[in-house]
C-alpha cells in the first residue's frame, strides 16, 4: 500500500470494511470525475463513505461524504434506492 493510501485510511476513512469500487467515472474536458463507495469503521461506528476524486494535469482533489450507518439511516437509503429505481424504470420505458 502506498503512504497516500495509508494516510487516506488513517486520517480520513479508519478500517475500511468493504470497497465498493468507482460507481460513477466520467470525464470533463482534461479533467476526471470518480465517485466511489466504501464501508469504514471509525471510532466503532460504521459510515458508509462516499469519496469524490478529481483530476487534473495540474491539480487533484478528494472530497469525502461519510453517512452513520444506523437502522434508520439503512432503511432511510433503502427507500431512496427503491424510488429512484422506479423513476430509473419509467424514465428508460421503450
Amino acid at each position: 500500500m502506498n503512504i497516500f493510501r495509508w494516510l487516506e485510511r488513517k486520517i480520513f476513512l479508519g478500517e475500511v470494511v468493504q470497497d465498493y469500487g468507482t460507481i460513477q467515472d466520467q470525464r470533463k474536458g482534461v479533467a476526471r470525475l470518480r465517485t466511489s463507495v466504501l464501508l469504514c469503521r471509525r471510532d466503532g461506528q460504521l459510515q458508509f463513505v462516499f469519496r469524490n476524486v478529481g483530476t487534473a494535469p495540474l491539480g487533484a482533489s478528494v472530497n469525502y461524504t461519510k453517512i452513520d450507518v444506523t437502522p434508520e439511516t439503512l432503511r432511510r437509503l433503502g427507500e431512496i434506492l427503491l424510488d429512484a429505481h422506479k423513476h430509473s424504470d419509467v424514465s428508460h420505458a421503450p
